[in-house]
């Protein structure tokens, strides 16, 4: 292999013998290239060292690299920078950019977006912020393989953070669809969820996070599920591991067989309950709406009565219960009230009770509330669920 010693003793030889016979030195012209050489040399051995120092760096700051880009599905094009002055068109272009290459990604939608195809990202955290008075949507699709029915695109996230953020004028919405018409109903389950959330590695399924916060409004229309685990409504034994939070939402629209979170480690459910008579239990909801899995779970539940005729304002509810979510082997019906702790700005009083029923076999079983008011409009209830490992 040559180096730059063996180039300068070859130049030097070559030139001492073409100068024998010339008038000037040959001596001298050695000594000149030596000397432009040995120049070259130290240039060289400063630029390796410089080099392998950026290089060091380089890779250091690539594995914690974070980048933004923008999108603008109206005015967008995929062969754009991304930059907020040439933005993509869609989101699968930022899933071609990031994915594999970068921890730490921010899209930025300006205007409305309409999801309209299946988009995986896989980097540790995803940031998605709809700007003010945009709508993000996840549209229906019709399916005739495997199924004939339909659900809706979804938005498959791989890491481990994952935000949607709005702006108090954002909106999210999940479109209607017709549901299951026929043929494999594992397989439509399976397809469910506009954010399908689920890491798994060596270690086995790890713990997902996906938050909504600051939106005016979500709306999951008609037998479309918002956030579910990498098995859809199908159940995740242990599978799901997402967490979703909501905060700061001011209005919620939730259609006919809709579900929000269903087998999430932590989630909510939203329900309207008639509270008529303040000594009669009232149904929540049973396990095909609620959708949990078989476990120990927290619960708390958010309501106000203050707006329908009643004193609630702003009532807080704990407990903690057990659950199993296949059908049970009982031959009666067995209630089982949960232990409730209550505070709020104000109670007046009122306290409100929770129980599960289990149900004769071939049936779910559910959860049913009691309130000590009477009032003459539903009053919604928020539980947040969350199963303890």
């Amino acid at each position: 292999m040559w180096t730059l010693k063996s180039v300068i003793n070859l130049i030097t030889t070559k030139i001492r013998n073409a100068t024998r016979k010339d008038k000037i030195s040959n001596v001298d012209l050695a000594d000149v290239l030596q000397g432009q050489a040995e120049f070259v040399n130290e240039r060289h051995d400063a630029m390796v060292e410089t080099f392998n120092t950026m290089s060091t760096a380089f890779i250091d700051r690539f594995s914690n690299l974070s980048v933004t880009f923008y999108v603008n599905q109206a005015t967008g094009n995929d062969t754009n920078s991304g930059l907020s002055s040439a933005p993509f068109k869609s989101l699968a272009r930022v899933s071609q950019f990031v994915n594999g290459k970068f921890e730490r990604v921010t899209v930025i939608i300006v205007g409305n977006y309409i999801l309209k195809e299946d988009i995986a990202f896989n980097p540790l955290e995803l940031f998605i912020q709809i700007q003010q008075n945009c709508t993000f949507t996840f549209a229906k699709r019709v399916y005739q393989g495997g199924f004939v029915g339909e659900t809706n695109y979804s938005l498959i996230f791989l890491g481990y953070t994952l935000a949607f953020a709005g702006s108090g004028t954002s909106n999210i919405i999940v479109e209607d669809n017709a549901g299951f018409s026929s043929g494999d109903a594992y397989t439509w389950r399976d397809n469910q969820g506009a954010v399908k959330a689920g890491n798994y590695n060596r270690l086995g399924y790890v713990r997902t996070s996906v938050t909504f916060y600051v939106f005016n409004s979500i709306k999951v229309g008609n037998n479309s599920s918002l956030v579910t685990g990498s098995k859809g409504l199908n159940y995740q034994d242990g599978k799901s591991r997402v967490d979703a939070e909501f905060q700061y939402i001011n209005n919620w629209t939730i259609g006919a067989n809709a579900t929000i979170t269903p087998f999430a480690r932590r989630g909510i459910f939203r329900k309207a309950v008639l509270f008529d008579n303040a000594s009669v239990w009232k149904i929540v909801a049973d396990q095909t709406e609620l959708c949990l899995e078989t476990g120990i779970y927290s619960v708390q539940v958010f309501f106000s009565t203050n707006s329908n005729g009643g004193v609630v304002f702003a009532g807080i509810f704990s407990g903690m219960f057990a659950w199993y979510s296949e059908v049970t082997g009982d031959s009666n019906s067995t209630a089982a009230e949960i232990s409730m702790h209550g505070m709020a700005h104000n109670l007046n009083g009122k306290t409100l009770r929770l129980r599960t029923v289990t149900t004769p076999a071939g049936t779910s079983q559910r959860i049913e509330a009691l309130l000590n008011e009477t009032l003459s409009s539903p009053t919604n209830l928020q539980f947040v669920f969350t199963k303890l490992d």
